[in-house]
């Protein structure tokens, strides 16, 4: 399944279903043996009081798709991944900057997670 059929798929549920999916997902979190997703969830748990879909759609798809180190910022409302293997980061020009200085200080980001580890 590609990426567009994940997020066309997940957003095409009705009110019902997405909670029943993200309830679904979350129980598969709690009842399996990902340490780093169990930690996540935990913290989406303690501190995410809506848009829960940021992480387990959007975050959870990208980290399973990349292996990559991400800068994760979690807020009240949501959360958001943000890619550090850029090749460009290393030279001062990481194109992700701008999103990072926007959420950081527009959105009330409550923590900042670097996550160096791969979730498969």
């Amino acid at each position: 399944m590609t990426g567009g059929d994940y997020f066309t798929l997940t957003y095409e549920l009705n009110e019902k279903e997405q909670v029943k999916f993200l309830k679904e997902t979350q129980s598969n979190i709690e009842n399996g043996h990902n340490e780093l997703l169990i930690k996540m969830n935990t913290i989406v748990k303690r501190s995410v009081k809506s848009y829960l879909s940021d992480f387990f759609v959007h975050d959870l798809y990208v980290l399973n798709e990349r292996e990559e180190n991400f800068l994760w910022l979690v807020r009240d409302f949501g959360t958001n991944l943000i890619q550090l293997d850029d090749p460009e980061f290393y030279k001062g020009h990481w194109k992700w900057m701008d999103w990072y200085k926007a959420i950081k200080h527009t959105m009330k980001t409550k923590a900042f997670y670097y996550i160096d580890e791969s979730i498969s």
